[in-house]
């Protein structure tokens, strides 16, 4: 998931999101990076060891997915 589909969908699930490199990267090329989304009922924190990529030489905008429809048959599961 890109960054910016992140972001949609956090706003659209009224989550404040916080995308921050803890420490520079190591040697490797592998960084060290906090994902934070705060909500009405609490923080959620997810830390990942990333390696970033080469950049594409053209720069386009990531489409917005969306969630799958949901199927009706499911209800009564949740």
């Amino acid at each position: 998931m890109s960054r910016a589909q992140m972001l949609d969908r956090a706003r659209r699930l009224a989550l404040r999101v916080s995308l921050r490199a803890l420490r520079g990267s190591r040697p490797d090329g592998v960084g060290l990076f906090s994902l934070v989304m705060n909500g009405a009922d609490g923080n959620a924190e997810l830390v990942a060891h990333v390696r970033r990529v080469k950049r594409r030489r053209t720069v386009r905008r990531a489409k917005v997915s969306l969630a799958p429809p949901r199927d009706v048959r499911q209800q009564e599961l949740f």
